[in-house]
């Protein structure tokens, strides 16, 4: 699976996993599988189908990790802007700590970028960082500046005034 990812042929990723978790009676051999197939999406771009792959794995019972939740986190940071990505974003955070998964670097800023992307406030990015830094996680400087980002580009917005 990870072969055909590097190959950006997510397609057959997908297929290839479908026959791995089918054949698997143990979840967690799935895992792995999993991952490299919804990275191969993430890297041929095909976002929306990194999100439904999450779900279709999360259903399987197969067993999800950071690296499963990260790669569904990354989608919502590049996915369509409008279609309210930085609230999946949240949701799966939330869901990552019900599975006991503490959030990483790579949640945090993937999950930071998905509400610059969104256009959101300046008042949720700044809540995400006080909510990862409350949570004890680590804020690189990375997801700083992706918070400065997008504060900036509020400030853009609302001194442009309001679209007609």
């Amino acid at each position: 699976i990870a072969a055909a990812g590097r190959a950006h042929r997510w397609e057959l990723c997908i297929v290839l996993l479908r026959e791995v978790t089918a054949a698997s009676h143990v979840h967690t051999a799935g895992t792995a599988a999993s991952n490299a197939a919804l990275t191969a999406c993430g890297r041929s771009s095909v976002w929306a189908r990194v999100l439904g792959l999450f779900v279709e794995i999360r259903s399987l019972g197969v067993q999800v990790d950071s690296v499963t939740f990260n790669a569904a986190l990354d989608a919502c940071a590049r996915g369509d802007a409008t279609g309210g990505s930085w609230q999946r974003a949240d949701s799966l955070l939330t869901e990552m700590r019900a599975h006991l998964l503490e959030p990483t670097c790579v949640s945090l800023t993937s999950s930071l970028s998905s509400v610059e992307r969104s256009m959101e406030t300046w008042t949720t990015a700044l809540g995400c960082l006080g909510a990862a830094s409350a949570a004890g996680l680590e804020v690189g400087a990375g997801a700083r500046n992706i918070a400065a980002s997008s504060c900036a580009k509020a400030a853009k917005r609302a001194a442009a005034g309001p679209a007609e």
